[in-house]
């Protein structure tokens, strides 16, 4: 099946919404855009919602997400050997205190997949750096 525009714009939506939900300090809306069985792969391998959700509770608890905003570029969305994939990039700024700086930048690449008419995450992976370098 080859991907429209649509689906394309959708999936990069589906990123966008996940890190929305992340800065918003909403453990459970970002577990929500990956499939049951969905692995994120950051500090560790978390599979399924419950543990992504408990992660990322334990992550903001710990202050990891306090005044932080993530900005995600340069996707890219093909289909690779039957699997829909999303590369790109993850830029994580702290916004308190002045100035603003980079705090870490990770690669981003994605297998989604529809599940009940929607775009969900199957594995999400980061590689994580602490400078764009």
């Amino acid at each position: 099946m080859a991907l429209t525009v649509e689906d394309k714009l959708t999936i990069h939506e589906t990123l966008t919404q996940l890190y929305l939900e992340l800065d918003g300090h909403r453990p459970d809306g970002f577990a929500s855009f990956f499939t049951a069985d969905g692995v994120f792969h950051a500090y560790g391998e978390f599979k399924g919602p419950a543990a992504i959700a408990g992660f990322i509770k334990e992550h903001i608890r710990k202050g990891n997400e306090d005044h932080a905003r993530h900005l995600l570029t340069n996707f890219d969305v093909r289909e690779v050997e039957g699997s829909t994939v999303i590369r790109g990039y993850v830029t994580k700024i702290k916004l308190e205190p002045a100035p603003i700086t980079i705090i870490a930048y990770a690669g981003l690449q994605a297998r989604v997949t529809k599940d009940g008419g929607k775009w969900r995450i199957s594995r999400l992976e980061l590689s994580i750096t602490n400078s764009p370098a």
